[in-house]
């Protein structure tokens, strides 16, 4: 409905069924556009929702990105997509 895209950078926020999402988003790297809605298809067509960009510092996320994981870490799709060791967000904020 916003007609955000799934660009390279953009934040988007995970879910199972719409209206389910919580605390659990993503930073694409490279484009994504199969998560954006697509409003007449059939089926499960909303999307994800796109609900922010990085505007400075995509190298670093390019770099944790291509970190190191640990293949027993993790349950389910997740397993083996852990990084280790963790990498901590100390900063994000809103920009106007």
């Amino acid at each position: 409905m916003t007609g955000l895209s799934h660009v390279e950078g953009v934040l988007s926020l995970a879910r199972r069924e719409p209206g389910t999402g919580q605390s659990e988003w993503s930073i694409t790297v490279g484009d994504m556009t199969g998560l954006d809605a697509k409003p007449g298809a059939p089926g499960d067509n909303a999307g994800y929702a796109v609900f922010g960009r990085v505007v400075a510092g995509m190298d670093v996320v390019k770099r944790i990105w291509s970190g190191p994981t640990d293949p027993n870490a993790g349950e389910g799709a997740m397993k083996g997509q852990i990084l280790t060791p963790p990498v901590r967000i100390l900063t994000i904020r809103r920009t106007p």
